[in-house]
């Protein structure tokens, strides 16, 4: 089974172990797909606040270009 298809648990106590991977390169992908996963929840509730309604099509564009990056469909 591939690393991305380990839960996040099993992930951190590979991450962990005397193994020689995972390693920074895994660990730098996971948190870039966390903050994937940030940026496109905050484009998304932003998106929908009248107070940035002027800001609607960056917030949309944003959060498709997220979703387009992240891992999971």
């Amino acid at each position: 089974m591939g690393l991305i298809n380990k839960s996040l648990q099993d992930f951190t106590c590979l991450l962990g172990s005397a193994g020689p991977t995972p390693g920074g390169g895994s660990s730098a992908a996971v948190e870039a797909a966390l903050g994937v996963g940030l940026i496109r929840k905050v484009a998304l509730i932003t998106m929908d606040k009248a107070a940035y309604a002027h800001r609607k099509d960056l917030m949309r564009r944003t959060a498709a270009g997220a979703a387009a990056l992240s891992p999971a469909k």
